[in-house]
């Protein structure tokens, strides 16, 4: 029986891709279920920021307080990071400058929102420094439509699905957030549940987008240009390794 590895097994097709991206966006889902459903405590309580909590519940504190929060903080921070990680694998190794401005762009705007996320930045500091609020939401969205030039060309994989479910997310937690504007529990729960589903299926993106073109990265990149630069690079790398039997013979000749 052949022995292939998990790479073997990408390569070939033999990962079950739908079922795999079915598992991908049920797990957020689940997670928000049991936190609706679980009897310990009020949910909005596991959504809200940890100093929120502790300012509007009637008991402080406990230590489920910004569950929620902060497990999205922590996944906005690991996707800057392989982002920011792998522009510069890709700058060093020069495989694939557009794969590169991507990674560039989406680990420095998933840096921000990380930051703003866990300082609130965007409704508590700049609104305090005399910035409206709805301008800092219309920017945002206005750097969303930057992002989606810059992995246009990677939506037409599978992963594709996942950036769907992120600006689906996105765009949910904001219209609740400026709509609504409640702290009452269905609010909050509907708002950053829905935030949370996007920050997932953002680090998904990200990683698979990434992970593909590292790994594969003419696979990853959609223009024929780049497809030239890397089949060139390929080619040159390739043209530094003697041919196999060409080297037998060196070696006979040696001998």
């Amino acid at each position: 029986m052949e022995h292939m590895t998990p790479l073997d097994r990408i390569v070939r097709g033999k990962w079950p891709t739908r079922a795999l991206v079915s598992v991908g966006l049920l797990l957020p889902l689940a997670l928000i279920t049991v936190t609706i459903i679980q009897p310990f405590t009020d949910p909005r309580w596991l959504y809200f920021d940890p100093l929120t909590a502790a300012e509007m519940a009637p008991e402080c504190c406990r230590v489920y307080f910004g569950f929620m929060s902060m497990l999205g903080i922590k996944m906005w921070t690991m996707t800057a990071a392989v982002c920011l990680f792998s522009a510069l694998m890709l700058f060093l190794t020069n495989l694939s400058p557009a794969l590169m401005r991507f990674a560039t762009f989406a680990g420095l705007l998933t840096g921000w929102l990380a930051l703003d996320d866990a300082f609130l930045i965007h409704e508590n500091i700049l609104p305090a420094l005399g910035v409206p609020q709805n301008a800092v939401l219309v920017t945002y969205g206005l750097l969303g439509l930057g992002y989606l030039w810059m992995a246009r060309r990677y939506l037409k994989s599978i992963e594709g699905v996942f950036f769907l479910g992120a600006g689906m997310g996105f765009v949910v937690s904001v219209a609740i957030d400026v709509i609504i504007h409640s702290v009452e529990t269905n609010a909050i729960v509907a708002e950053d549940g829905a935030k949370f589903f996007g920050i997932w299926c953002w680090m998904i993106f990200n990683g698979a987008v990434l992970a593909r073109g590292l790994i594969f990265e003419d696979m990853a990149i959609g223009l024929p240009g780049e497809k030239d630069d890397v089949a060139a690079f390929h080619a040159d790398a390739e043209s530094d390794v003697p041919d196999n039997d060409e080297a037998t013979d060196a070696n006979r000749k040696a001998a």
